[in-house]
């Protein structure tokens, strides 16, 4: 049966909103005239695993994607959180809504790019002063769905492996080269010598800069801030980890396997008809189960404040 309101709302069962969070989104989503918003809550830590890893996460994230592409109805990026999606009812219906996307991993993505192709108006934007959301609790859950979503989210397996390496070296280059420095310098402190040094440490200042200003973002202890290095080196273990689940075609989550069947890689979809070619299949689902994370159209928890 459709619903028969002028909005449709989908919000994880694990997001915690503030008071007003769906009349804002609704004021602003008239406001700017577009017929689904996307919101990205602001992402809580709780155990070291999550604050080792998420951080960095995020700086690759950034990385990759361009907000203003995404945003762009001439552009083909696109991206979108799941976590909190409103939708003009006749836009949600014009793209048959999450049935056309069942077969996606991650659905929402596949739902935006429907929206993007239809040339319906879309945009994501940060939604952390209105939402929460914690969205693992400990190593194994953390681990499980960063594996299941990191080729997905980051566009294929090639550009996820690269640029995990990539944050690996610059973040260990970052720590080697100050002490390199010092030791050059000590042993030929002539002006060349001490410039080049200056400039090899301002460079590691910099990047440290960025990682302790994600974890003040965060929220958390800025001591993580300088275990970067190991952050990186456990997000390559991960990125290496999805890559393998791709190419043994299962990925596992919440105690589901799902066997990938129709896409060697994720991205927009470009059949008007995806629902013929689902990109895979439940083997461990009971039948009539969602193969999504989880929570979509679920109650919206109250908000809580910030600690």
């Amino acid at each position: 049966m459709r619903a028969k309101a002028e909005w449709i709302c989908f919000v994880d069962v694990d997001v915690r909103a503030a008071p007003r969070l769906v009349a804002t989104a609704v004021a602003a989503a008239d406001e700017q005239s577009v017929d689904l918003l996307s919101l990205s809550p602001f992402q809580e830590l709780g155990s070291f695993w999550e604050r080792l890893i998420v951080p960095v996460g995020l700086v690759l994230i950034a990385c990759a994607m361009d907000l203003r592409q995404i945003n762009d109805p001439a552009a083909p990026d696109v991206s979108a959180s799941g976590q909190f999606m409103l939708f003009r009812r006749d836009a949600y219906f014009a793209v048959s809504g999450h049935a056309a996307v069942r077969g996606e991993i991650c659905e929402d993505k596949a739902l935006a790019a429907r929206i993007k192709q239809a040339g319906i108006r879309f945009r994501l934007v940060g939604g952390g002063r209105l939402a929460r959301t914690r969205m693992y609790t400990d190593l194994p859950s953390l681990w499980e769905g960063f594996s299941k979503n990191a080729v997905e989210i980051l566009g294929n397996a090639a550009a996820t492996v690269t640029l995990a390496m990539a944050g690996l070296i610059f973040s260990w280059t970052a720590l080697a080269l100050p002490v390199w420095s010092a030791l050059v310098l000590a042993g030929d402190p002539f002006a060349p010598v001490v410039l080049g040094s200056g400039l090899c440490v301002a460079g590691s200042l910099a990047i440290l800069g960025v990682h302790l200003g994600t974890v003040w973002h965060c929220r958390i202890p800025l001591w993580f801030g300088l275990l970067f290095p190991a952050s990186y080196t456990a997000v390559v273990i991960l990125a290496w980890s999805s890559l393998v689940l791709r190419r043994t075609g299962r990925v596992k989550w919440k105690g589901r396997t799902y066997s990938v069947v129709g896409k060697d890689e994720p991205g927009p979809l470009r059949d008007p008809v995806p629902t013929e070619r689902a990109s895979f299949r439940s083997t461990g689902a009971p039948p009539g189960t969602s193969p999504s994370k989880g929570g979509a159209g679920k109650p919206v928890t109250p908000f809580l404040p910030n600690r």
